[in-house]
């Protein structure tokens, strides 16, 4: 894929992968298509601020690493300077969620059925795939927020680059400008003279065999009176010459008018480099280059993204919570579990749809925020087209100067080149004589040196065609293979090859001796076409001197010449072919050496005292003693020519220096004739251009006169804008304020309400207690009974035994002392009977304070139920004030905004009040719960003696059994029958009656018991009911609804202040185009609307209202708020914070009423730990708190 990004609305668009092969022209007829911006007002980009070339392929910037999702290539549109682009609003996709709205709304109206648990199944899963989708949403904005950003830092890269490239540009032109100057005085001094320079053209006529004009009446001239006739007939002149070149423009004479044109543009350019200065200016504008706070705004919609994310991932745990019931459900079908199941159903979907209006209030604001980044980029992008803009027609400037300075240049040439044509021309015809007569003369040598040549080399061959045929087929040809092998054919193998003349000699034009004639009469010049006529040379006394020397050597060698003749005359050799070889081209050397002399030495003959000294090794070889002699002479005017030579060039290269050194002086003095002459012209600029500043800053001091007053209107308009929107600003503080306030309170009613809870689960404990400690009360009684029943027992024992004694006892009448031993013993059976029955006694009293106890726990729990209904009185009460008091607030809100803060200080009060009597109920009945819980423990304590007690009395009454069974079985028969009958009277009279009150009173107790429990149970159960149904509900709805109204009516003020702020920032635009007032309304920062932007809808109200405080930093420096506490009888910082912070009571007296709160300065904190109890603040031992100093803060501040 490939992807596109539109900056300005902030649109991405995905693109086949094939249109990587197109060429960019297609690509932009393509997003034309897509995005409706023309082809010639696309501007596309890619990381860096490279361009796409429209003679590229795509393709070339995509394997850069561009056009991918991370860095797509970027679309700007042109058309933004126009201002013809719209706003793009907030997506339709926003608002699609009203139907899923309806959907909850039904499915918490159904009754408790497992199709109920469905529905609401299916609806979870809604809420859910809908909040997946706002996520997408969320991380898209958040995305596009952060290619906008990349794709303006690609839109400054690319200004860089255009300002970079502008300023090489004009740094070249100004140093090719920096010669200006001297090339104006050049071009005045030329022009001065163009006048006579053109006569002078004019004067000097053109040879007609050099003109085209005249070519076949210049070859019909034959000589004589008739030749010069014609010839006057058909004179031309140099400057009709070159006004035939063009005939249609007569440039040459209209030379004075476009070099006129070309300074006066080139002054002109020298006044526009105050305006490079300011373009370049603007391009420094780091105000528009850099967006103020987008890093810490691109944090921020990272977090939110974050944020976002957290919640989704909590409403995908409630979705799976709910569909774990619904299946457990299904598993267990058990109907008894609905009730339960659609509470807790209910309550997930309103935490869901919480959740959901959350992450509709993230997507709200970060589409607001993308809308203000898009409104922002759009700014900045007018202004970086501008600035560009700018740039190119300063740049064309630029290179106007540039090409009007180069055709200066040319014009100055061209007119020097006026100055310098006769002369020249002169020098031309002069130099093309020469040469025809240099070429005339070096081709009759070459023709002498070449038959000598051939007759030489025809020598050569014949006799090396001797030596062939002689040593051919002879053995000594193994030894000379050289001479054995044929001679050549030609002369290239054992001869240098002759130098040619330059091939351009011969393109010389055929000039007439007759147009010589004619032209020396006409410059009156001396003019010769014979050999003689050339380039006088002028030489020093040393080079005169020098030149005698020359020609004396040349003198000297042919004398020497001519004595070798007269040698080979009287010698009589056998190769006389040989020796005449040798002096014609002695010959030969002497006019090469003549003619070299007389051309300034321009011939090159280096070759040929090669070829002199062959010669003469060769007539070394004949034999001869006086050739010998003479070419020793020769070798010796060699080596003096060649000397000759090297004193000649040494002479040319100091006249040369001498030349170089008076151009330097005369180049000196012209600069300096220049540099007066631009000093005049410059002191004449200098005077103009005093003139033009005083009437310019005239002309400024009058506009900045306007510009001032304009400027102070604008800035009283802003300062009136600015002040609205303070006191709208410290207005919706105050309200937020309040509202937070109110919310705190509510925590504090629900954790009231949590502590009543807590209150009610200890009750519900003491109340298991009690059910407890009847039970041990019972399984006392049950244990007892059984005791009884053992004592029963055992009595019927002791009657048994008694019967026994009484049988015995008739039996043995007569011993009186066994009488009396029996009669002892029934008296000590009889105390330990009497113990007994006060054993009995003891244990029915502890049973009468058992109940007694329960009789004021009775008692207790009735308080309690009346202590229940003064705090449900104490907050209908509150409620209503709380709605007298809601009805106030809205009635003064209507009427002024400003009378808001009073009366929610009274609603404030009024609810401090009441929540202080509420903490004031709740803590007493703290102290009450905590009685009561010491109360069960002492009666646990005292359950746990009587235990302790009767496990005690058990085991005495085992060890008397054992005693007494022993003394009855060895005293049977000493037992007397009176005294049991009496026994067993007393005995059944006295156990009857106590075990039929003991049971009536238990059963009459147990039901009382189970009457006030039961009671109780319901009556708690009604007040938590009664205090989550009306108090939650009913206020909470209350605060919504006003909520709902202050937020619209700050909307309609808000749309009131930016309509008057739209207004007058259009007036001003329109009226004034101040730089730095533009650049101050466009580089606002752009955190307002995220930091403050309200919700628009109830939904996100009633989101709102229930989102968690802020965390309140206190520290040294930070201002907060600090409030009364009557239980620690100190101040505290009100708020969300990590510690307990206590203000230092040096500091109370400043604060004024504890009643209620103040801003404060912290100004310096310390941390302190409660080392005993008992302390002033009421603090438990060990705890850890902040000790806070404080400045009261004032109303302004």
């Amino acid at each position: 894929m490939i992807f596109v990004f539109q900056v300005e609305p902030g649109i991405l668009i995905n693109l086949d992968i094939n249109v990587a092969l197109w060429s960019v022209p297609k690509l932009k007829e393509l997003l034309f298509q897509k995005t409706e911006v023309p082809v010639d007002k696309q501007v596309l980009l890619i990381s860096g601020g490279i361009a796409l070339d429209r003679n590229e392929k795509v393709c070339t910037y995509t394997d850069a690493g561009g056009a991918d999702e991370a860095s797509p290539i970027f679309l700007f549109s042109t058309l933004t300077v126009d201002g013809s682009t719209q706003q793009q609003c907030l997506p339709s996709e926003f608002s699609n969620d009203l139907g899923l709205y309806e959907e909850i709304q039904k499915s918490e109206v159904l009754p408790d059925s497992i199709e109920a648990i469905n529905v609401r199944c299916r609806v979870a899963q809604k809420i859910h795939d809908h909040c997946c989708d706002i996520l997408q949403s969320i991380e898209r904005l958040v995305k596009d927020q952060l290619l906008q950003q990349q794709g303006w830092m690609a839109a400054v890269a690319n200004l860089e680059d255009c300002v970079t490239s502008f300023q090489k540009q004009f740094e070249n032109v100004q140093s090719h400008l920096e010669s200006y100057p001297s090339l104006r005085d050049e071009f005045d001094a030329a022009m001065q003279s163009v006048e006579t320079a053109l006569q002078n053209l004019d004067s000097v006529p053109l040879v007609p065999s050099l003109s085209s004009l005249s070519i076949s009446d210049a070859a019909s001239v034959d000589s004589g009176v008739d030749q010069t006739s014609s010839l006057e007939r058909q004179k031309v002149s140099l400057l009709q010459w070159l006004d035939s070149k063009d005939p249609k423009n007569s440039y040459i004479t209209q030379l004075y008018d476009y070099g006129l044109k070309l300074v006066v543009q080139l002054d002109q350019s020298l006044t526009d480099d105050q305006q490079v200065e300011l373009v370049l200016r603007e391009c420094d504008n780091n105000d528009m280059k850099h967006i103020k706070g987008i890093t810490e705004r691109l944090a921020k919609l990272e977090q939110w993204k974050d944020s976002a994310k957290k919640v989704l991932d909590s409403i995908s745990g409630s979705l799976a919570a709910l569909t774990s019931n619904q299946k457990r459900l299904l598993t267990v079908k058990d109907s008894t579990v609905l009730p339960e199941l659609c509470n807790s159903h209910r309550k997930e979907i309103t935490g869901m749809v919480q959740k959901m209006n959350q992450l509709l209030d993230m997507r709200l604001r970060l589409a607001r925020a993308k809308a203000e980044m898009s409104v922002n980029l759009s700014q900045r992008l007018r202004w970086l087209i501008y600035t560009e803009k700018s740039i190119s027609d300063v740049t064309n400037r630029v290179l106007i100067q540039q090409k009007a300075l180069e055709k200066l240049r040319q014009y100055v040439q061209l007119v020097s080149q006026i100055h310098s044509a006769p002369k020249l021309y002169e020098e031309a015809i002069r130099e093309v004589l020469r040469r025809r007569n240099f070429i005339k003369t070096y081709c009759k040598w070459k023709e002498t040196t070449e038959n000598a040549l051939k007759t030489m080399e025809a020598g050569e061959i014949a006799v090396r065609q001797d030596i062939f045929d002689k040593l051919d087929g002879h053995f000594l040809s193994s030894i000379f293979k050289a001479l054995a092998a044929p001679p050549p054919e030609c002369q290239e193998v054992f001869l240098p090859q002759i130098p040619s003349g330059d091939k351009s000699d011969f393109n010389l034009p055929h000039i007439k001796e007759a147009e010589i004639v004619w032209l020396a009469s006409q410059l009156n010049t001396n003019l010769n076409p014979i050999l003689d006529i050339g380039i006088p040379l002028t030489f020093s006394a040393d080079s005169e001197q020098k030149l005698s020397s020359i020609k004396e050597v040349v003198v000297g060698l042919k004398d020497a010449i001519a004595e070798i003749k007269h040698v080979i005359q009287d010698v009589k050799v056998s190769s006389c072919l040989d020796i005449k070889v040798a002096c014609e081209s002695l010959k030969a050397v002497v006019v090469a050496t003549e003619i070299s002399l007389a051309s300034k030495c321009d011939y090159d003959y280096r070759d040929w005292l090669t070829y002199e000294k062959e010669m003469i090794a060769d007539f070394v070889n004949e034999g001869n003693e006086k050739g010998l002699e003479l070419l020793k002479r020769l070798s010796l005017i060699i080596k003096e020519r060649n000397s000759i030579e090297e004193n000649l060039k040494k002479l040319n290269e100091e006249m040369d220096v001498i030349k170089e050194a008076e151009e330097r002086m005369n180049a000196e003095l012209d600069k300096q004739k220049t540099e007066l002459v631009m000093l005049k012209q410059e002191n004449e600029l200098l005077n103009k251009e005093k003139r033009d500043i005083f009437e310019t800053t005239q002309k400024i001091k009058e506009e900045n006169a306007a510009l001032i007053s304009n400027v102070n209107l604008l800035r009283q308009l802003n300062e009136n804008i600015t002040f609205e929107k303070r006191q709208m600003q410290e207005r919706l503080a105050s309200m937020e304020t309040e509202l937070n306030e109110v919310k705190d309170k509510l925590r504090g009613v629900k954790e009231e309400n949590d502590k009543l809870n807590k209150a009610n689960l200890d009750l519900e404990n003491y109340k298991e207690a009690a059910k407890r400690f009847e039970k041990d009360n019972e399984e006392m009684a049950s244990e007892k009974i059984e005791h009884l029943e053992k004592l029963k027992v055992s009595e019927n024992k002791i009657t048994s035994l008694i019967d026994q004694l009484h049988s015995e006892i008739q039996k043995v009448k007569d011993s009186d002392a066994e009488k009396q031993c029996l009669i002892d013993k029934v008296s000590t059976t009889e105390n330990e009977l009497k113990s007994l029955k006060i054993l009995v006694k003891n244990l029915e009293e502890e049973k009468e304070e058992i109940l007694r106890n329960k009789e004021q726990l009775n008692s207790v729990k009735v308080g309690l139920e009346a202590e229940n209904a003064k705090s449900k009185e104490a907050y209908r009460e509150a409620k209503d004030t709380w709605e007298s008091h809601e009805k106030q607030i809205i009635l003064v809100h209507e009427l002024e905004l400003e009378e808001v803060q009073s009366t929610s200080d009274e609603i404030i009060k009024a609810l401090k009040k009441a929540l202080e009597d509420k903490n004031n109920e709740n803590r007493e009945l703290a102290m009450k719960v905590e009685f009561l819980e010491t109360q069960s423990k002492e009666a646990v304590t005292n359950q746990n003696l009587i235990d302790s007690l009767i496990s005690k009395h058990r085991k005495e009454i085992e060890l008397k059994e054992s005693t007494l069974r022993d003394d009855y079985e060895q005293q049977i028969n000493i037992m007397k029958h009176g005294i049991e009958a009496q026994i067993e009277k007393e005995k059944k009279s006295s156990i009857d009656m106590e075990k039929e009150q003991m049971l009536k009173d238990k059963d009459a107790k147990i039901e009382e018991l189970n009457k006030t429990i039961n009671g109780i149970k319901k009556d708690h159960e009604g007040i938590i009911a009664d205090l989550r149904s009306t108090l939650e509900e009913e206020y909470l709805k209350g605060l919504e609804t006003q909520r709902q109204n202050l937020s619209i009516q700050y909307r309609q003020e808000l749309e009131t202040q930016r309509l008057r702020f739209r207004m007058v920032t259009s007036k001003a635009t329109s009226d004034l185009a101040d730089p730095d007032l533009s650049r101050s309304l466009r580089t606002d920062p752009m955190t307002s609307s995220v930091i403050l932007s309200s919700p628009s809808s109830p939904r996100l109200m009633r989101t709102a209202s229930k989102e968690k405080p802020q965390k309140v930093t206190a520290n040294e420096g930070s201002i907060v708020t600090v409030e009364y506490d009557p239980n620690r009888s100190a101040w505290f910082v009100v708020g969300n914070t990590d510690a307990l912070h206590l203000v230092h009571t040096d500091c109370t007296s400043s604060l004024g009423d504890p009643a209620g709160q103040a801003r404060v300065k912290i100004t310096k904190k310390e941390c302190c730990m409660v080392r005993k109890d008992g302390n002033r603040y009421n603090l438990p031992r060990g705890k850890q708190f902040f000790r806070i100093r404080v400045e009261k803060m004032n109303i302004q501040e």
